[in-house]
């Protein structure tokens, strides 16, 4: 075996680091990991090209996919575009993990209209999972304004009620 020296203190060992200075296995913040690094740059690369400058400034370099309502609060909605915006590193770094009301009831909205148009389970829970976020923040969600059948939608019709 070939002993190294140690990055820190220069010690031969057998890794980068001696066992006094080792780095602590740090597990990564919640919801901050990516669980498909692929699926996320595909996301990332189109939605960038899709808006080619940050939301806030209007800058054009260094472009970032942000998430509206956090990881940390609702990682059910890592992958929803939805709930994706394009900011400048400085503006998503400024930001951090903090969201309003507002933005979360914005994000609730589209989501409610994409699983108007194509209603699917996964629908169904990031819905759930941005009410809860709006909830958390202490506002009140506004509920879902069609229902997971459609029964109501078609009794309002036979009445001869017009739906928007």
């Amino acid at each position: 075996m070939t002993l190294k020296p140690c990055l820190q203190c220069g010690e031969p060992t057998d890794q980068s680091r001696c066992p006094d200075h080792r780095l602590k296995d740090r597990p990564l913040a919640k919801g901050h990991a990516h669980t498909n690094p692929a699926r996320w740059k595909r996301l990332s690369k189109r939605l960038r090209n899709n808006a080619p400058f940050c939301e806030h400034c209007g800058a054009v370099d260094q472009l970032q996919l942000d998430h509206i309502i956090p990881l940390s609060a609702a990682p059910e909605l890592t992958y929803a575009d939805e709930n994706c915006r394009v900011l400048c590193k400085t503006c998503n770094g400024r930001r951090q993990d903090r969201y309003t009301i507002d933005e979360a009831q914005h994000v609730l909205q589209r989501l409610q209209t994409t699983y108007r148009r194509r209603p699917t389970r996964q629908g169904r829970e990031r819905i759930a999972a941005a009410q809860k976020a709006i909830y958390d923040q202490g506002g009140h969600p506004e509920q879902a304004t069609s229902p997971p059948d459609g029964k109501a939608q078609r009794a309002m019709n036979l009445t001869g009620v017009n739906t928007v």
